[in-house]
């Protein structure tokens, strides 16, 4: 019977079992409740090196620099996104203020759509438009009856969660500063431990094929962002800078893709009456498609080892399994898998 047992626990594929069940449970209860300090070991081993550079040259401790280097990061990071927000209510602003030429374009376009159809098919063009705008009118009608009472009523809620995400933040900054502190002390003590020497070990290969993982995307999207530029200033359309970085951001996030922004973008140029402009971003669109398809396998193939459709659908599976947060969950939970079938 032992010896069934110990058969059993040697056998590759039930241990492989285990190890999926493990990570399971891992992802979805521990990695939630020790969140920021996961977030601040990343932080705390990505800045380290720089903190020792600058405390052997400075001669200034090493909690203190953590501090200052977090504290001016984030204030640029927080104007940045101040700078986007502000953009984005600046090309809101004249979307509503171009509103009227839009419902001048689409009226003028389902009129001529309904006297196509009176011609072809032989039905009546007046109740075709009558019909189309009286829909068109009970949809925003309900939404400013369903919806906006339900934004308003939620505010509450979202000034909760604010305030959750700025402590669990400020927790981060915090713990971040503790670890480059206490780094060497936490380093030494792990070092007599095998196991914390395993799993340092192996949380040092997984962190480098994140890594790399990370480049790889970071490329793509520079490349994609360099298109989307070139070709918003070639069409010459309004925030062509911030339009072109936006639309290289969305190609990043899976499941998206750049087609969110230049497909609505280039529809809105063809109502203005806009035709190069709009044939430009439908070429970006399909141009930036191509580009990714070309780049991807190439880099994660040979950089990781995993083909790009097994990372899509970890992906997938972390979204349903995790949630949100399975976009990172999903490759780190596929990329640990690996790490134990290669080592």
């Amino acid at each position: 019977m032992e010896e069934r047992i110990r058969g059993l626990l040697q056998n590759r594929i039930f241990r492989l079992v285990w190890l999926i069940i493990g990570i399971y449970v891992t992802m979805k209860f521990l990695v939630p409740l020790f969140f920021p300090f996961i977030v601040a070991g990343f932080l705390a081993w990505l800045m380290l090196p720089l903190i020792n550079y600058l405390n052997r040259k400075l001669k200034i401790g090493k909690g203190f620099l953590a501090a200052f280097l977090l504290i001016t990061v984030g204030g640029v990071l927080l104007f940045l996104l101040w700078l986007l927000i502000e953009r984005g209510l600046d090309f809101s602003k004249d979307f509503l203020c171009d509103l009227d030429l839009y419902k001048d374009a689409i009226c003028c376009g389902m009129k001529d759509m309904a006297g196509y159809l009176e011609k072809r098919i032989g039905l009546d063009a007046n109740f075709l438009e009558t019909t189309a705008f009286e829909n068109a009118n009970n949809f925003v009608n309900h939404m400013q009856i369903t919806y906006l009472p339900k934004i308003m009523d939620s505010s509450i809620t979202y000034l909760s969660s604010a305030v959750k995400i700025f402590g669990t933040l400020f927790i981060t900054l915090i713990a971040t500063v503790f670890l480059i502190h206490d780094y060497d002390e936490i380093l030494s003590v792990c070092k007599k431990s095998p196991f914390c020497v395993k799993a340092m070990s192996g949380l040092r290969r997984i962190i480098d094929m994140l890594v790399r993982y990370v480049k790889a995307q970071f490329l793509i999207f520079l490349v994609i962002s360099a298109i989307c530029i070139l070709s918003l200033l070639l069409s010459r359309s309004s925030f062509a800078v911030l339009g072109g970085i936006l639309t290289g951001f969305m190609d990043s996030l899976p499941f998206i893709g750049t087609g969110i922004i230049l497909i609505p973008w280039s529809a809105i140029d063809l109502l203005k009456g806009n035709y190069i402009s709009s044939i430009i971003k439908i070429a970006t669109y399909l141009l930036c498609m191509i580009v990714r398809e070309v780049m991807e396998p190439k880099l994660l193939g040979k950089k990781m080892g995993v083909f790009p459709i097994a990372m899509v659908m970890a992906v997938y599976v972390g979204l349903r399994i995790y949630g949100i947060f399975g976009v990172i969950m999903g490759p780190i939970s596929l990329l640990l898998v690996v790490d134990w079938l290669k080592n």
